[in-house]
């Protein structure tokens, strides 16, 4: 697949077989690319690297494989050149690390004082938007839940760790699971309400009794939602549904997902 598309790419149907001239043209095209961005970075360091690492990056070493890899992509060039007919993948390559040398090479200069410019880096500013922060804050919560909750990640590619609760509500566009975890993990039940109107007093079957804590709501205002939710944990009856043998009734936010885990 990937030598059907870079040949569509290049206009070369010729084949890709080692010793067919192929693998040394792309090795040649790619250390090329390499070394012409990598050039390009020595030249603008202030657009292109963070001002507080400049003074730690080992140039020495830096200079040293830009200058194999100008060399691989020229070696890799000929080599493709004298074994395959067509020759747009060598001199691709070559093309490029001809440029990174006329550019200069492993040799551009560098201005010691660039530590102190400006660079262009993550858009920290946006967390200035409370909306941007909100889908920061989710991710790092999301990632939170994942790691601490056993159920989410124990049996990812077992069928034994997912099990379905609502999946033919469709008049309703919701779907509800189970994560199941070992026998000492606590099951965390994941709700989704894909429509904008949100859904009050939804009971879902559950496999325990006691209390749910909500550890996730998408919906949450600290997210940038409305802050509809469940106050922070719901109760499990014995009322059996779903085939499980208890229920919770809970408030679906609209456009969100509930994570629960049973537990406090």
């Amino acid at each position: 697949m990937l030598e059907q598309r870079l040949n569509e790419i290049f206009g070369d149907n010729d084949p890709t077989g080692f010793g067919t001239g192929w693998w040394s043209g792309v090795l040649s095209a790619f250390f090329g690319l390499l070394a012409f961005g990598a050039v390009i970075c020595l030249h603008f360091p202030q657009l292109l690297s963070s001002p507080e690492l400049r003074p730690f990056y080992p140039m020495h070493l830096i200079r040293l494989l830009i200058q194999a890899v100008i060399l691989g992509a020229i070696f890799f060039g000929v080599v493709s050149a004298m074994l395959r007919k067509k020759k747009v993948l060598a001199l691709t390559g070559m093309l490029f690390a001809l440029g990174a040398t006329l550019l200069g090479g492993a040799s551009v200069p560098i201005n010691q004082d660039l530590h102190n410019g400006p660079a262009i880096g993550l858009d920290w500013f946006l967390l200035d938007d409370p909306m941007h922060r909100g889908v920061q804050t989710l991710v790092r919560d999301l990632n939170g839940a994942y790691r601490t909750n056993p159920a989410l990640h124990v049996h990812d590619a077992q069928p034994e760790g997912f099990s379905w609760v609502v999946m033919d509500d469709a008049g309703q566009s919701v779907f509800a699971y189970l994560r199941l975890g070992g026998p000492d993990d606590p099951p965390v039940l994941a709700v989704c309400n894909f429509t904008p109107v949100p859904r009050l007093n939804y009971r879902l079957g559950v496999p325990i009794e006691g209390v749910w804590r909500e550890i996730v709501n998408t919906d949450a205002s600290i997210y940038g939602g409305s802050g509809l939710g469940n106050d922070g944990q719901v109760i499990a009856e014995n009322i059996s549904l779903h085939g499980q043998p208890a229920s919770v009734s809970l408030t679906l936010p609209p456009l969100a997902t509930l994570i629960l885990r049973a537990g406090t």
